[in-house]
């Protein structure tokens, strides 16, 4: 497999492959940002293009709402009220489930939500079972319980296809609005019931226990709808609430709420019908109609304020990423370009320059690398030349010195014709001035070589030579005297000296190295001279010592037997100590190893706390998840309970066929009650728990704190033992090295004693070379300044 090799890539291509890298990067970070703006803007696409079904939706899901209170008052009256408003409301709800079916017939959102798109084609059926309904209802051949049932299970389904496109954006200003708007839609709707069920009852005369548990119900849904709404809509919409709920139309419904709940059973209703709750109620709901409208003209400028903004964030995404590519694809390629031509300046500077042009112009030199570069060749290119005109020069003054020289020659060739064979030859041979340069040189290089090998007997012709060589020769010439002539001088001190003349001294004056030669020279034959004297007056003593030596000899060795015996005893010892000590290091290493065993143990057991301070940890996790699955289980029980007492209501409505009905919903809130009571209880105990498992959390702490104190005093008694172990082992060595020295140095005394009985023999020997001494050092002649004192010392050696 071919490798490229990136060593013989172009500069240019190599400055241009750089940012390659960090480009692919910053283009991927720009793909994803790029990808979730593209999300974004489809996502709010996608919301744009419900939002007109949507408005379609709720505005036949408000007249259904009407047309179902109206109903009501209709069938609770039994057909004595209502009928033209009841058939003029019907004519509203044809006309808004006409647009719905319109808008479904000629546009298709499957694309966008298909569940969405098929809930919403399928409303044709729900439309066909209200026309039924509606005839059933002209003959009062339907209670108004089922007939409301209906409209209500529309009207649910319809604002659950509302609350289904909040959940598309995950924009939270849109979710947070949309949720408002929906919640508001189910209070709404609530409203809408208890117009229905609370026209009902003022048109009956009076509102029995079902009736009234139910209108306090939908009271209650409302309250909770319009809290979240509350808690979620923006301030205009929050204001246009607060404005409704404090209007007249609402103190009115309000006073007509507490006479139906004051007089539930009973037939007093303050000379109210049902008409004059179901216009109060209306009017009401269509203040809640305008506020759905705001909310929805709201969403409507919002969704378009974050997609317009979202599409420019998109664009100047796209835009800022497309420009830095490309802004660093033109940096790269302009710099790129800048360093091939730099480099192209320097590579055809550099050619010209190999070439000889040294006259070429530089390119103008830069403040980068290429400058220095370039100065570099230019100081070159300034050199070269330099070195030009000096070769040029020098060889016009050769060629001058030539013309010259032939001149003379040729003089002298008319003076001494028989020589002229002879100076054509000089002429022909100084022709070259580097020849004879040359030439000279060999001539200097064969007396240096004759010096080296110790001849200073050639000498050089200065007249033959010009300038600095003929300062060269003469400097020879004068070092080779110098050098013959105290080469000569130590030739004949040497010489003398091998005779045995120790009385020759070094003549003449010298500078630098010979005159520290004579001086060294003379020095050392007094000093020998002196010493020669020394040696025989030594000779003398030796003479007389050898003797005492060799009794001192003797005694030595008697001594060294007595010691080699002690020391043996002393060698056994010492082995006795070494076994102690190295019994000592072997218990110090297992305690060492049980000590770190029990360090080990210790950070395991602190391990097993920290393993239980998270498993207490979690265990409190869970106890905060318990209590709210608990709170949640009250939650479900309440709306359990509300659900029992709304099944009782439909039992004791339902009579006699009910009863068993009403037994289950008496046992289901019985159970709810008992659930409560349970759910509390075990709020009790996960809170008790808590506070045990935050007492537990601090004492493992603090337990494992403890432990950690134990490690560390542990590990450092470990510390110390196995400091202690080593000592001892390092103890043990010792000891044996001192164990091997004794018995090396026992070895060594009674060597030491065999040596002084040699030693004893050797003295005899000694005395008698010291006799052949004297007799060698009398063939010596000493100066005889070192002969008399030799003579002064020889009574005080022999003394």
């Amino acid at each position: 497999m071919t490798v490229f090799d990136f060593g013989n890539l172009k500069v240019s291509r190599a400055i241009f492959l750089v940012p390659v890298v960090p480009l692919l990067v910053a283009l991927a970070f720009s793909t994803i940002l790029v990808l979730e703006k593209v999300n974004e803007a489809r996502q709010l696409d996608r919301l744009s293009q419900l939002i007109s079904p949507i408005a379609l939706i709720t505005q036949a899901v408000h007249e259904q709402q009407k047309e179902r209170g109206a109903t009501s008052v209709f069938l609770s009256s039994g057909g004595k009220e209502f009928k033209q408003e009841l058939a003029d409301q019907r004519l509203k709800t044809d006309s808004r489930h006409a647009e719905l079916l319109t808008f479904v017939a000629q546009s298709d959102l499957s694309a966008i939500d298909a569940a969405f798109w098929d809930r919403l084609s399928g409303y044709q059926v729900w439309f066909q079972d209200i026309a039924s309904t509606r005839e059933k209802v002209d003959q009062l051949a339907i209670s108004a319980k089922s007939a409301i049932a209906l409209y209500t299970n529309l009207n649910t389904d319809m604002l659950d296809l509302v609350q289904r496109v909040s959940l598309i954006s995950d924009d939270k200003r849109i979710a947070d609005e949309t949720l408002a708007f929906v919640h508001l839609l189910k209070g709404k709707e609530a409203a809408g019931i208890e117009r229905a069920v609370g026209s009902g009852g003022f048109a009956a005369g009076h509102f029995d226990i079902e009736r009234a548990a139910r209108l306090k119900g939908l009271i209650e849904a409302q309250a909770v709808n319009f809290g979240n709404f509350r808690f979620m809509a923006t301030p205009a919409a929050l204001a246009a609430y607060e404005k409704m709920q404090a209007s007249e139309v609402a103190q009115k419904v309000e006073r007509m709420r507490n006479i139906a709940l004051a007089q539930e059973g009973a037939g007093n209703l303050g000379g109210f019908t049902g008409g004059d709750f179901f216009n109060l109620q209306t009017e009401r709901i269509n203040q809640l109609k305008n506020i759905e409208n705001l909310i929805s003209d709201e969403l409507q400028v919002l969704m378009a304020q974050q997609k317009g903004a979202t599409d420019q964030r998109l664009i100047v995404l796209v835009l800022a990423s497309l420009g830095a590519i490309g802004l660093a694809l033109m940096i790269s390629v302009y710099f790129a370009g800048q360093i091939r031509r730099g480099f192209s300046r320097l590579v055809a500077t550099a050619r010209e320059l190999a070439d000889g042009n040294l006259e070429i112009e530089l390119p103008p030199v830069q403040a980068n690398e290429f400058g220095e570069v370039m100065a570099t060749l230019d100081v070159f290119r300034h050199n070269s030349l330099e070195r030009r005109a000096m070769a040029i020069r020098e060889a016009k003054e050769r060629e001058a010195r030539i013309e010259m020289q032939r001149r003379e020659q040729e003089r002298e060739a008319e003076l001494a014709r028989q020589d002229a064979e002879r100076e054509r030859q000089i002429v022909q041979e100084r022709e070259d001035q580097l020849q004879r340069e040359m030439q000279v040189a060999e001539e200097i290089a064969t007396v240096v070589n004759a010096c080296a090998w110790g001849k200073f007997d050639q000498r050089l012709d200065p007249t033959q030579m010009e300038g600095a060589f003929a300062e060269i020769g003469t400097g020879l010439n004068r070092v080779c005297d110098v050098t013959e002539k105290g080469l000569n001088q130590i030739s004949h001190a040497l010489a003398a000296l091998a005779e045995g003349d120790l009385t020759y001294q070094m003549t003449g004056d010298y500078d630098g190295v010979f005159a520290e030669i004579q001086a060294q020279v003379n020095s050392s034959i007094n000093r020998l001279s002196a010493s020669f004297a020394r040696v025989r007056d030594s000779g003398m003593v030796i003479s007389g010592s050898t003797q005492e030596i060799a009794g001192a000899t003797q005694d030595l060795a008697i001594r060294t037997e007595r010691a080699a015996a002690t020391l043996e005893e002393t060698t056994s010892a010492i082995k006795t100590l070494s076994q102690s000590v190295t019994g000592t290091a072997g218990l110090a290493a297992e305690v060492n190893a049980a000590a770190m065993s029990a360090n080990d143990k210790v950070r395991s057991g602190n391990e097993l706390v920290q393993s239980t301070v998270s498993a207490i940890r979690e265990i409190q996790t869970s106890s905060g998840a318990i209590g709210a699955a608990i709170r949640l289980i009250d939650d479900i029980t309440f709306q359990t309970n509300l659900l029992a007492l709304n099944a009782g209501v439909e039992a004791a409505r339902a009579g006699e066929a009910g009863r068993g009905f009403a037994v289950v919903a008496s046992e289901v809130r019985d159970l709810a009650a008992r659930s409560s009571r349970a759910a509390g209880e075990i709020s009790e105990l996960v809170n008790r728990s808590e506070e045990e498992v935050d007492r537990g959390v601090a004492m493992v702490d603090r337990t494992g704190a403890a432990l950690q104190s134990i490690a560390d005093a542990v590990s450092d008694i470990v510390d110390r033992i196995d400091e202690i172990a080593k000592s001892a082992a390092d103890q043990s060595v010792s000891i044996q090295e001192i164990t091997v020295a004794a018995e090396q140095l026992d070895q060594v005394t009674q060597q030491n004693a065999a040596m002084f009985e040699q030693a004893s023999s050797s003295g005899v020997s000694l005395r008698m070379e010291t006799e052949n001494l004297d007799g060698v050092i009398a063939t010596f002649r000493i100066a005889e300044r070192f002969q008399t004192q030799s003579e002064g010392q020889k009574p005080t050696k022999a003394a």
